[in-house]
């Protein structure tokens, strides 16, 4: 069962381009549990050669070590590779409420 009553309903039928900013992410996410899903995201580099932030990178980075329940991660909805364009992926793997991580494009 999704554990995140407090995410909108925009979050789950946005583009898959869509990102959300580390607070937005905070705030929705910080009670969640069992089967969490980040959209990955598109991993097409900028003009400036940089890629740029995904949800899934925000959540790793931002996200992840205010979770204090058990979940399961699902990431997809995107391009982007899993863990190659999220730079602080072990902070999911670190964590010892990360019970398990589905993804795409690995």
């Amino acid at each position: 069962a999704m554990g995140c009553e407090s995410l909108p309903a925009a979050y789950f039928y946005g583009k898959t381009g869509s990102r959300h900013s580390a607070e937005e992410l905070k705030t929705w996410m910080a009670n969640c549990h069992g089967v969490l899903w980040i959209r990955m995201g598109t991993g097409r580099l900028q003009p400036n050669g940089q890629r740029p932030k995904t949800n899934a990178g925000r959540f790793a980075q931002d996200v992840v070590r205010g979770i204090t329940k058990p979940f399961i991660l699902v990431t997809t909805d995107g391009d982007a590779y899993i863990p190659s364009y999220v730079r602080a992926y072990n902070n999911i793997l670190d964590s010892p409420y990360c019970l398990a991580w589905y993804t795409q494009n690995y």
